[in-house]
């Protein structure tokens, strides 16, 4: 009994010994790997908030972009550059001066000189789009090719742009780009203004610019407020390359600095970690650049420091996201992980302690008798029996080893019995394989199933655009007092267009289930001349063409949803081709087949290239762009559907064609 006892705190005080001895290492290893982890962790959150931001920046130029495209803005440009280009170089600079000078003398904007620029059409236009959007524009205002305004929404402090930062930065010495000018913080609107310069072009030439000034105080307010809320522990400002920073909750902008231990880091770095110390505290740090403010031919970023209303502007710096955590956070959460190792061990000594003992007690006696019985037995006394009452795993090996000495004595049971379990063996081995098997197509289906939900998804966002956009566009147009039989004609066609497309998502969802869809007949040139309408006004405003050169009753049996096949065709063309100026469609009838094909003359996607253009999310690297990758992925299902083969290849002597090849 006393060995017993002994055993079990020996066993105790080694399991101590190796729980100490296990927390030292585990501790420095757990606080070396956590902060690292952390560091990447928190890395890679600000790089996915800096992308964000880049967004944001990127919708406010579209918004503004969509704005300076309104064919009103283009005639009053021409109109007035017209009558500035007749004026000598110097007539023109005098005649610029003097409308300045009167500009500035006027006070009031009732006064007769200022009100017509803020009355006229393209005024009105641009008023509207405020009123549309209360609380997102500030100024918005119109300058022709030579810097002079022709239309805005305030009175502004000058009428003479041509000289000033951001217009040249925009203008960009002919060759235009977009430009943010960061004008920092707005006390007259408690907001932080972003200045959006469009350089708007006509044959290749800059006729004039568009600033909008958007507040995108809210947004950032969006992005830190739920960036805050999400990661409780982690504080994320957003921060100037100069140390000021742009945005923090419950802070004025630009009425604090970022720790000079990290100012340096934000120029020599884009995306980086690092430990600093700040007033005694630890942090541990991240912090990425976004992109957008970098400053490329495309485009541009910067401001000037202090102009009227605004304080603090930027002088060239980039934005970068920055993420604080006190370095406590991970001392914490190693202290209660060597906590919880250090219970658990103490527990598992105790229990193994106790174990000893008890097995000791227990089991001691009865195995000097199995070990007396196997002497026996080991000499040939196969008569040999152990008497062991226990109901335990000791009384159960007493038995087997009773039966064991008894079945020594039987020799034919052996050889069969051995071979029946070598059968049920492999028979379990076989189940189980076929059960593994079964739960691996299980878990494929069960992706399928998750990646198709997420395909109708992208397939709602991707096919409302183009009718809504149709209908956005028309409707600015006789919002601004244009309207006539063809528009309006135009606006019906696009409504049910995209009434189509909704009753479209369930055809797509079968289409995407393998279902099969409802067959009616269908008229293809009908089908074709509808979708070439719809994009009407682009091909217009990119002086392209479109010619259907097919046969005038060409019916097959097909979905309605046959006709996505063809808009994405044609919306590609326009997107991807618009160089080649003309887009042309056939059709081949032959043996059993018809085959529709969209023709474009711009530039030829290169034949490793071909087939991935049909797989979602996946476009080729052309320098623009656009969209998410899903129209394509969108023709192939719908092709699938209707037994149909769909391709591209080249066209001669430039461009591509796409085809789809239909049974009939």
């Amino acid at each position: 009994m006393k060995l017993q006892y002994k055993a079990s705190i020996n066993m105790f005080l080694f399991g101590i010994i190796i729980i100490l001895i296990t927390l030292v290492f585990y501790g420095q290893l757990l606080q070396t790997s956590t902060t690292r982890d952390t560091l990447r962790s928190n890395e890679k959150l600000a790089k996915e908030v800096a992308h964000h931001i880049t967004t944001i920046l990127e919708n406010k130029a579209s918004i503004a972009a969509t704005l300076s495209s309104a064919p009103l803005i283009e005639d009053a440009l021409e109109q007035s550059n017209s009558y500035f280009t007749r004026l000598s170089s110097d007539d023109r600079e005098q005649e610029i001066k003097r409308l300045n000078n009167l500009w500035m003398a006027e006070e009031s904007i009732d006064a007769p000189f200022i009100k017509p620029y803020m009355t006229n059409p393209v005024a009105v236009y641009l008023k509207k789009q405020q009123a549309l959007f209360p609380g997102v524009y500030g100024e918005i205002f119109l300058t022709n090719r030579y810097g002079a305004m022709i239309a805005t929404t305030n009175q502004l402090t000058t009428l003479a742009h041509a000289r000033k930062y951001w217009w040249q930065a925009s203008y960009h010495q002919g060759k235009g780009r977009i430009f943010f000018d960061d004008r920092g913080f707005d006390t007259s609107v408690e907001g932080y203004v972003i200045g959006v310069v469009i350089p708007i072009k006509k044959d290749g030439q800059i006729i004039g610019l568009l600033k909008c000034n958007f507040n995108i105080i809210a947004p950032l307010n969006n992005v830190v407020g739920d960036f805050n809320l999400r990661e409780p522990g982690l504080l994320l400002k957003i921060g100037r390359t100069g140390g000021l920073v742009v945005f923090e909750q419950n802070r004025q902008p630009l009425s604090t600095m970022l720790p000079e231990s990290i100012i340096q880091d934000l120029g020599d770095n884009n995306t980086s970690s690092l430990i600093i110390h700040d007033q005694d505290t630890k942090y541990i740090t991240a912090f990425s650049h976004v992109s957008i403010t970098e400053g490329t031919d495309e485009y541009g970023f910067g401001g000037k420091y202090e102009s009227i209303d605004h304080i603090k502007g930027n002088v060239g710096e980039k934005w970068h996201t920055i993420i604080f955590q006190k370095a406590e956070f991970i001392n914490q959460l190693v202290m209660r992980r060597i906590l919880d190792l250090s219970i658990y061990g103490i527990f598992f000594s105790i229990l193994m302690a106790l174990i000893v003992l008890v097995i000791g007690y227990r089991v001691s006696a009865p195995i000097m008798k199995l070990a007396n019985g196997a002497k026996q037995l080991g000499k040939g006394i196969l008569d040999t029996r152990i008497s062991i009452n226990s109901r335990d795993e000791i009384g159960d090996l007493a038995k087997s080893f009773n039966i064991m000495a008894k079945n020594l004595k039987h020799t034919m049971a052996s050889r069969d019995d051995l071979a029946h379990e070598v059968k049920l063996r492999r028979q379990t081995e076989i189940e189980l394989k076929g059960s593994e098997l079964k739960y691996k197509t299980l878990s494929q289906k069960l992706n399928e199933s998750n990646n198709m939900k997420e395909l109708l998804l992208d397939i709602i966002t991707h096919d409302l655009k183009n009718p809504a956009g149709v209908i956005s566009n028309i409707g600015e147009m006789l919002l601004e007092g244009h309207s006539d039989y063809e528009m309006l004609e135009l606006i019906k066609e696009s409504s049910d267009n995209l009434l189509q497309v909704i009753d479209n998502v369930t055809t797509l969802a079968q289409v995407t289930l393998g279902d099969k869809i409802k067959l009616e007949e269908i008229d293809i040139p009908e089908v074709l001349h509808s979708a070439g309408k719809e994009f009407s006004s682009q091909l217009k405003q990119l002086d392209m063409s479109i010619v259907i050169d097919i046969p005038d009753k060409l019916l097959i049996k097909a979905n309605p949803i046959i006709s996505e096949v063809f808009r994405n065709y044609i919306s590609n063309a326009i997107k991807y081709a618009s160089e080649g100026k003309k887009i042309l469609i056939d059709s081949d009838k032959r043996k059993g087949f018809l085959t529709i094909n969209v023709k474009d003359f711009g530039s030829t996607i290169p034949e490793n290239k071909r087939q991935d253009v049909f797989y979602r999310s996946v476009q080729l690297e052309n320098g623009k762009k656009r969209g998410r990758g899903l129209g394509l992925a969108i023709v192939k299902r719908i092709a699938e559907a209707h037994n149909a083969e769909v391709g591209v290849k080249p066209n001669e002597p430039a461009g591509n064609i796409f085809y789809i090849k239909i049974p009939i």
